[in-house]
């Protein structure tokens, strides 16, 4: 079965292939590695690299389609003094 970006997200309802992006990760983890036997670091991370790029492409999937984007957007924020912990302001 081969790659493609467009199977990540249903064309015509834009959801998540799950099921295709779990089968393309192990693919790929299973390339990296170079044994279908691979440890589980190797699928996670290929999972979470393809959805991300699924999510990316369902956003303008929705953009496209004149849909609202339903994405849950989080403000991150360091916490702690600068000063004390030895952090630079830069880092923030």
């Amino acid at each position: 079965m081969a790659y493609s970006h467009e199977r990540l997200i249903d064309a015509e309802t834009g959801e998540l292939d799950h099921h295709y992006i779990m089968e393309q990760a192990k693919v790929r983890a299973a390339r990296d590695y170079g044994s279908p036997e691979f440890p589980p670091n190797y699928l996670r991370s290929h999972l979470l690299d393809l959805q991300d790029t699924a999510r990316i492409m369902r956003k303008r999937w929705r953009d496209k389609n004149g849909l609202p984007d339903d994405t849950k957007y989080v403000t991150v924020a360091a916490y702690g003094d600068h000063h004390h912990d030895g952090v630079r302001r830069e880092a923030f």
